[in-house]
């Protein structure tokens, strides 16, 4: 690849302000006009010393001379820097796939790897040296608006006219095709508009880049908008051409497209020759550089740049990762590229769907972008015959004889007039199935299951449609889900220091629970309790009390009601018997209180330091995690959800928020409060809701008591669903399957592919005390083999828990057994036969990627656009090199010496001058 070359030479000039003929006159005036004063002056001419003063006075006036003369040496640094063009390489899953036939599409991708010429290939070819001429006529006439230099007018006037020379050959090369007496006439007109009205007008270029004869804006106006004519006529001429018959005249003997192509195994013959011309075009004038991407960008070696790619064969989702298209992390890295080096062109092939949750929209990164997109658009633009289950949904727990929801979307698409079945399966035996039926090519439907429990423990369930006939794809048809059924009755112990609205509508919703039990305390304006409560109006002060609940939700109370030794009973509730705690914080007491206290620690914020409330008030915002987390989700989809947080907010802002708000480490934040006037969450956003494990239970914080703000406008439908969701979540923390002594548990039964199931050991002894002193570990078991270990560590916090991670490599159903010397010991104790062992599932994470590969041809030319660049056709491609401007960028400085300006020559007068006087001094001749 040609690198930057640096060249340095050194040579002599005059600098004079006049002509060497002016000041050589005014020299030897001068030198006349001295010798007539020596000669004037008859004592002088007549003594010794004459000769003496000519030559003095010759020599002043040399000096005088060399000085204005200015001589000057000038060293000049040429450098020369190769331009680059840049290929980028879409490898995402989508390119994976294969798209239903396309007559156009698949000719055009056929002859873009065919070496041989044809007519449709000439006219595409034709459109790009078309396209390139209109923006170097507008090139062109911005150069001579901000009156640049002559050169580079000269250069751009140069380079339309070659691309109208290639523009033209290739016209010439349209006619050996059969075409209809419209496309005859259309060539024909455009060979003639070619060759009378757009190349007479550069073909002399004086009036561009020397003088204006008068009406030179008007001859660019007349250059730009028949270019632009031009342009859009080859193109019709090209669409034409590509809508007719597949053979033409002279046309080369067409290969038959391998069944069931991949867009990736397209890409790469058509690339492949032209990496090949663009090699052979560079010359070592510029460089070649190729990258692939998807979520990020990686560079490919250029001579095997192939074999960096990932297999052409079409994958299935059990098989790899989904590879996600971040447009915007692209035009970022090539943003970043242009400041490194000198990129002429940047050239993406891809299908242009965004299918990543970037918070930068590719529209408005691009106008960042100093280097123009050619982009080459794969894919069909509408979607294909398919049936898509997704969107599924069910609570990761309910109590025993409530009723399991299940739904989820179901979206056809060129299903119009048809049907389908979603079945719900449990144990390979279908329970329940709802019939479909669509009636537009593109339909969303929803659909719900309720199914009833009875048993306390785990239930998989398992969707599916049956395939439809010529269905695209039928992986989007299945999808599982997982639910834990708790015991019938959940106990909870709610408190506040008053009745406040947060805590009257949460005491409303419990109290129509048939399946859950809750004691009251309040404290305001004197203490009161129901239940258990109500005799002592106090809070439990041993672990055994505090053990009667489940759940224990603390308002705004203070250490004056909660007082340390219950404080520490609490925390002991909490980190060791795997209790569960949300904190609601207030203006008077919580958490603010507490700062030195047992509770403080069990806390996942920390106060922020300097905080001042802002007066605009705060709305709410679901974080990246609280957007995947399902204890947030209050309506079946994302957006939908998104929108009734936002509007909890909207017309009443939150105008309290505890100091309490700086999330600690290992706190997962799910809700932020942002400035009613800020515009996005930042990095400091202070934590509406967060919650974090503390040993063997779970705390969940909210920093403002204004959830009941859900009930604004829609009732009690999102407050009641957000405060279901939340306690039963956090009452399904200790879920551990095994034996009495040994038991496991991961966080969740179904993961996407590419996260971490967290998994979770304990072991006790027959008292029931931990065993700490022991070293298990997990095997896992897929298709009945060890796949791989899981190494556990223990918790610092819990003795007898250990704690791992597990991220498959691929999708599917793995097992999780555990295993070791003092695991087998427990077991055999207890007479336990069966390996303690639970199953996961990893889900291929179907998301926009593959339920959407459509391609997006309008954002591609809205980027090209604004770039002034092109959306090209593959069988441009290896053109484009020749349409492009890639010649080195020369950069020349010359740095000048003067070497007039120097003492030597001021003291060289001064001492002729001064030895002149002493010696006419001396001799009386003064």
């Amino acid at each position: 690849m040609p690198t930057s070359h640096f060249q340095t030479t050194q040579h002599f000039e005059w600098d004079a302000p006049w002509s060497f003929g002016l000041l050589l006159g005014c020299a030897l005036l001068l030198g006349g006009w001295s010798l007539f004063q020596i000669v004037r002056e008859a004592n002088i001419a007549q003594s010794r010393w004459s000769v003496l003063f000519i030559l003095l006075r010759s020599i002043v006036a040399g000096v005088l001379l060399w000085m204005i003369l200015g001589p000057t040496s000038v060293l000049v640094r040429k450098e020369t820097h190769p331009k680059t063009m840049a290929v980028y390489i879409d490898t995402s899953s989508s390119m994976q796939i294969q798209d239903q036939p396309d007559p156009v599409a698949d000719r055009r991708w056929e002859l873009a790897a065919d070496e041989a010429t044809d007519p449709l290939a000439a006219a595409d070819q034709a459109v790009l040296f078309a396209s390139a001429m209109r923006q170097e006529a507008a090139r062109l006439t911005g150069l001579v608006e901000r009156q640049a230099s002559n050169d580079e007018r000269q250069e751009s006037a140069d380079k339309w006219e070659e691309l109208a020379g290639k523009c033209a050959n290739r016209l010439e090369e349209v006619l050996n095709g059969s075409m209809t007496t419209e496309q005859q006439d259309l060539l024909q007109e455009l060979n003639r508009s070619l060759k009378t009205d757009l190349q007479p007008l550069l073909r002399t270029t004086d009036w561009v880049a020397t003088s204006d004869p008068g009406d030179r804006e008007e001859r660019l106006n007349r250059l730009g908008e028949t270019s632009d004519q031009f342009s859009i006529r080859c193109r019709i001429l090209a669409e034409g051409l590509a809508g007719g018959p597949l053979q033409g005249n002279g046309s080369p003997t067409k290969r038959p497209l391998p069944m069931a192509q991949t867009r990736l195994a397209r890409v790469v013959p058509a690339l492949k020759r032209g990496v090949g011309r663009w090699l052979r075009d560079s010359n070592d004038k510029y460089r070649l550089r190729l990258s692939q991407f998807s979520d990020k960008v990686a560079t490919l070696p250029v001579e095997s740049w192939e074999a960096g790619l990932p297999s052409t064969v079409s994958a299935t989702s059990d098989s790899q990762a989904v590879r996600r298209t971040d447009l915007a992390e692209l035009l970022k890295q090539i943003r970043d590229e242009t400041g490194k080096e000198e990129i002429a062109a940047a050239v993406i092939i891809t299908d242009g769907r965004q299918t990543t949750e970037s918070p930068e929209d590719p529209r408005d990164l691009v106008t960042q972008l100093r280097v123009p997109l050619y982009i080459v658009p794969i894919g069909r633009g509408e979607m294909q015959r398919d049936v898509i289950l997704h969107h599924l949904h069910a609570p990761p727990s309910v109590i025993q004889n409530d009723k399991i929801l299940i739904e989820g979307l179901v979206t056809a698409y060129r299903c119009a007039g048809e049907s389908c079945e979603v079945q719900l399966l449990e144990g390979g035996r279908i329970v329940e199935s709802r019939q479909m039926a669509f009636s537009n090519d593109q339909e969303d439907q929803r659909f719900r299951f309720e199914i009833p429990t009875e048993k306390v423990g785990r239930r998989e369930f398992k969707l599916q449609i049956p395939s439809l006939s010529d269905e695209h794809s039928a992986e989007n048809n299945t999808g599982a889900l997982g639910v834990d059924v708790a015991d019938a009755v959940l106990r909870l112990l709610v408190a506040d220091g008053r009745a406040r609205w947060e805590h009257q509508y949460l005491v409303n919703l419990l109290k129509r629970q048939e399946r859950v039990e809750f004691d009251q305390l309040k404290f305001a304006p004197h203490p009161a309790g129901t239940g258990k409560r109500e005799r002592t109006h106090q809070f439990p002060q041993t672990v055994e009390e505090w053990s009667d609940y489940r759940v224990v939700v603390l308002g705004d109370v203070g250490p004056r009601q909660l007082n340390k030794e219950s404080q520490e009973a609490l925390r002991e509730f909490v980190v060791q018997r795997g209790g569960c705690l949300i904190l609601i914080a207030g203006q008077n007491d919580m958490p603010q209180s507490f700062q030195g206290e047992p509770l403080e620690e069990l806390l996942p914020v920390a106060t922020s330091s300097g905080f001042a409330l802002a007066r605009s008030g705060y709305r709410v915002e679901l974080t990246i995690e609280g957007k995947t987390a399902d204890v947030m989700r209050l309506s079946d989809d994302l957006v939908s959800t998104e929108a009734i947080w936002r509007e909890m907010s909207a017309s009443l802002p939150i105008y309290f928020l505890s100091s309490y708000h700086k999330p600690k480490p290992a706190s997962q934040v799910l809700l932020n409060a942002l400035p009613i006037d800020a515009s996005e969450a930042s990095g400091e956003a202070p934590a509406f809701l967060s919650w974090q494990q503390v040993g063997a239970g779970r705390v969940v914080y909210i920093s403002s008591p204004s959830t009941y703000q859900l009930r604004m406008r829609n009732g009690d439908k999102f407050h009641h669903r957000f405060w279901g969701q939340l306690v039963r979540w956090i009452a399904s923390n200790s879920a551990l399957t095994g034996s009495k002594r040994v038991k496991l548990m991961a966080d969740k039964s179904h993961y996407n592919q590419g996260d971490a199931a967290r998994l979770t050991v304990e072991l006790s002894d027959e008292q029931g005390r931990p065993v700490s002193n022991a070293d298990p570990r997990l095997d896992v078991i897929q298709t009945g083999e060890v796949r791989s270990n899981v190494s556990l560590t223990p918790d610092p916090k819990v003795p007898g828990r250990f704690l791992g991670q597990f991220a498959a490599d691929g999708a599917g159903r793995y097992s999780l057994r555990v295993r070791g010397s003092e695991v087998e010991q427990l077991l055999a104790a207890e007479r336990y036969v069966d390996p303690v062992q639970i199953e996961i599932a990893f889900e291929p994470g179907l998301d926009r990627e593959i339920i959407d590969p459509r391609s997006d041809r309008p954002l591609l030319e809205q980027l090209a656009e604004q770039t002034g660049g092109l959306v090209l056709e593959p069988t441009a491609l290896s053109e484009l090199s020749r349409a492009l401007s890639l010649e080195p960028r020369t950069v020349e400085t010359s740095q000048r010496a003067p070497l007039w300006d120097r003492w030597w020559c001021l003291w060289v007068i001064l001492g002729s001058l001064t030895l002149e006087w002493i010696i006419r001094k001396r001799v009386g001749l003064a």
